[in-house]
């Protein structure tokens, strides 16, 4: 309806997802009036294939809404609507503003456009970085690499990782974060890996891992 407000909790997982040929669509009951959803940081949604207009998803505290192979009814605002991603294509970071995961401007996707990564995205940390990214909170992703002199800090977790793990330079736990891997190959090779109190858990579906 008109002037709805969808509040979720920093714990939240929010899923909104229509069909290739079937969108899901978001809009107000009452024509041009303005609905708002607020997703605290902490909180991760995963909507895909989705019409949305009049939708304000912006305020104190919270973060914006990436809407993948979705499209973009006209009057959002704190919402993304990135061109096409396959599984597993790369988001790399930037740290451009500083090492804040949920600041979509620390991003580039292969198409050069700023935004979060989602759980189908291969999350790249290059070399070079003025800032390094902390994981903030529970997250999955498709793939984690960390290049050589590069460094990603798990700082909230449990952080999963389901198809591609590759480590060649720092990997950190800030304290008792847990890394869940299952993908298939997984590798440490020339990398560092300071524990902290933190936990690596390699599950039965990985094929080979290298340390």
């Amino acid at each position: 309806d008109a002037g709805d407000a969808f509040n979720f909790r920093a714990t939240s997982v929010v899923t909104l997802s229509g069909s290739l040929d079937n969108h899901l669509v978001l809009t107000p009951a009452v024509a041009d009036e303005t609905w708002k959803m607020m997703l605290p940081v902490g909180g991760q949604a995963e909507v895909s294939y989705v019409t949305v207009d009049h939708s304000d998803a912006s305020g104190v505290g919270v973060v914006g809404i990436t809407a993948k192979n979705s499209t973009d009814g006209g009057n959002n605002v704190n919402w993304a609507f990135p061109k096409p991603m396959l599984p597993g294509d790369a988001v790399t970071w930037t740290g451009a503003i500083d090492s804040d995961w949920n600041k979509a401007d620390n991003w580039k996707d292969k198409y050069d456009d700023a935004r979060l990564p989602t759980a189908d995205d291969k999350v790249v940390v290059p070399a070079g970085c003025a800032n390094w990214p902390r994981v903030p909170s529970e997250m999955s992703f498709w793939g984690i690499v960390v290049d050589t002199n590069a460094q990603l800090t798990i700082a909230g977790g449990p952080l999963s990782v389901t198809n591609e793990l590759r480590v060649a330079g720092t990997l950190a736990f800030s304290g008792h974060q847990t890394l869940k891997v299952s993908a298939p190959t997984a590798s440490f090779a020339d990398g560092t890996v300071v524990p902290g109190e933190g936990t690596v858990r390699i599950l039965d579906s990985v094929d080979t891992f290298d340390p």
